[in-house]
């Protein structure tokens, strides 16, 4: 494996790290997005993001799910306008 970049953070007394800007757009993260670090045999740490989904993942999947189990889900009707007029931002870890 090749290194690409180094960049430099500290830690907080809080245990906490800013995340670099430059690291920040090479994950395509930004506020409220979860990373993973992985930690492998040989020491070597790694960063992973887990991308939010968009109204159009969730759409993708309300309409998998009634495909395959038709339209019967009395709490899935009326998704379509529930998407549309949502602005807020989902947190799909915490349902």
């Amino acid at each position: 494996m090749e290194i690409k970049d180094r960049v430099e953070a500290t830690i907080s007394s809080k245990g906490q790290v800013t995340v670099p800007i430059n690291v920040r757009k090479r994950l395509n993260a930004s506020t409220g997005t979860k990373i993973t670090f992985i930690i492998y045999d040989n020491g070597t740490i790694g960063v992973e993001t887990k991308k939010k989904p968009t109204k159009a993942d969730i759409r993708k999947q309300l309409k998998e799910h009634q495909k395959k189990f038709g339209n019967q889900s009395p709490e899935l009707a009326g998704e379509d306008a529930f998407l549309d007029n949502f602005e807020g931002d989902m947190d799909f870890d915490e349902l």
